[in-house]
């Protein structure tokens, strides 16, 4: 039987205070989320510009990773060597905890896993931890000497290299193409490719993904205004 691990539960077991004050000294600052706490970055060191919410499991740097992050994004970047699985098990203490497996269509008739699947839902955390990887891999080759031609295409689109990795774009060797995830309240909701050869479809989504989520929902603020724009590439130039 296929087990999955299940990343909700997995962020929600992280004390990510606690985890995150390991590694730099926070205060709180605002009651935003259910308190919020800031610090110098673990991570680039900037003063004054790292975020914890510990009530909302989510994290942040305004330098180095300006947008909302879990628990598992910041075990990411404390051991980027390790594999998904291990860095779930780091965060639970070096094995997964009873309830962050479960068991791949395993599931009784009273399980919400059977009822009817909701329009607007994200991939499942299978199909989101498989395309986690290939995002991550897409964009390491970007920024290697293989990925410097499509680097320069996104520097003629307008992009800076902040935009670049704030956006986490990648490169996509066969067929050639510029990765685009879309990262919503922690979910990877889908990984579109813009297509570099001259035939064919101008834009492509990675099979499994679910292209219903506003891209870079998470900047909106309450109460404050938002521009609406019509595609990926337009929201990065804005």
């Amino acid at each position: 039987m296929v087990q999955l691990i299940d990343t909700r539960f997995v962020n929600e077991s992280v004390d990510l205070l606690a985890l995150a004050g390991r590694y730099t000294e926070l205060h709180k600052k605002a009651n935003t989320g259910g308190g919020e706490y800031s610090g110098r970055c673990p991570f680039c060191g900037g003063t004054d510009r790292f975020s914890v919410q510990p009530y909302s499991h989510i994290w942040m740097c305004r330098n180095c990773t300006p947008k909302w992050q879990d628990a598992i994004a910041f075990g990411r970047r404390l051991w980027p060597d390790a594999s998904f699985e291990q860095v779930c098990k780091n965060l639970n203490g070096g094995e997964l905890q009873p309830g962050a497996l479960k068991n791949a269509g395993d599931h009784t008739p009273d399980d919400p896993a059977n009822r009817a699947t909701p329009p607007y839902t994200a991939p499942d955390l299978e199909w989101q931890a498989k395309a986690r990887e290939l995002v991550d891999e897409y964009a390491d080759r970007l920024w290697s000497g293989e990925g410097e031609w499509a680097l320069a295409y996104l520097r003629h689109r307008g992009l800076t290299h902040e935009t670049i990795r704030h956006f986490r774009l990648g490169y996509r060797p066969t067929p050639r193409g510029i990765s685009i995830p879309c990262f919503e309240g922690g979910n990877l909701w889908y990984v579109k490719f813009r297509q570099l050869n001259s035939a064919g479809a101008k834009y492509i989504c990675l099979p499994g993904s679910k292209p219903a989520a506003l891209y870079n929902a998470d900047a909106i603020i309450s109460g404050c205004g938002a521009l609406a724009v019509e595609g990926e590439f337009d929201t990065m130039l804005a």
